[in-house]
């Protein structure tokens, strides 16, 4: 009795293990909260541990004044990335201004038009979405229309002053092209 009692104890505590060890993990994730200081509300966001939030999607508005972005602390000394990734549960602080707006042009140079995007100076920038060209490439924005000097949106910030951007286009390379490529040639060792 006490051995038939022994092996249905094992089995249960296996079965409780097993029962336990099927489950699966639970995702966690973290709620992004957007307090907006009278500005139109934001929902909160659910994000996956280890993904980024895109905050340039998340907007709100107030009349008469500029939404400058959001912000990590009540004071709005520390402005959050606008790829956040949060490490926890967070609440960003909406930041408005009146200062005077500055506008960034995109000047496609025979490709679709591109809408010009309103800053305050200092703000950071958001590429758009890329033009088209019939059948012609997009090689980027440009300080110049000569497209000679490159201009990088990462980490760049508008100026006081408006400004304007130049397309670049290159031709698609044909596989004539390609195939006319010259070959490395091999070096001869004596």
């Amino acid at each position: 009795m006490k051995k038939n009692l022994l092996i249905l104890w094992i089995v249960a505590l296996l079965s409780s293990f097993a029962f336990v060890s099927c489950g699966g993990k639970k995702e966690t994730a973290n709620v992004v909260k957007f307090v907006t200081n009278e500005g139109t509300a934001v929902k909160s966001v659910s994000v996956k541990a280890g993904e980024s939030l895109d905050l340039s999607d998340v907007l709100t508005e107030k009349d008469g004044m500029y939404f400058i972005g959001w912000y990590l602390d009540e004071e709005l000394t520390v402005p959050a990335s606008n790829h956040l990734t949060p490490e926890g549960n967070v609440t960003l602080y909406a930041r408005w201004g009146t200062e005077e707006t500055f506008t960034l042009t995109f000047d496609s140079q025979g490709g679709s038009a591109v809408a010009a995007q309103e800053y305050l100076g200092g703000a950071y920038l958001k590429a758009p979405e890329a033009p088209t060209n019939g059948e012609m490439v997009f090689g980027g924005w440009y300080y110049d229309a000569e497209c000679t000097e490159v201009f990088n949106f990462i980490g760049f910030t508008m100026p006081k002053k408006d400004m304007t951007v130049y397309a670049k286009w290159v031709e698609p390379e044909t596989e004539e092209e390609e195939s006319q490529a010259p070959e490395a040639e091999e070096e001869v060792s004596e």
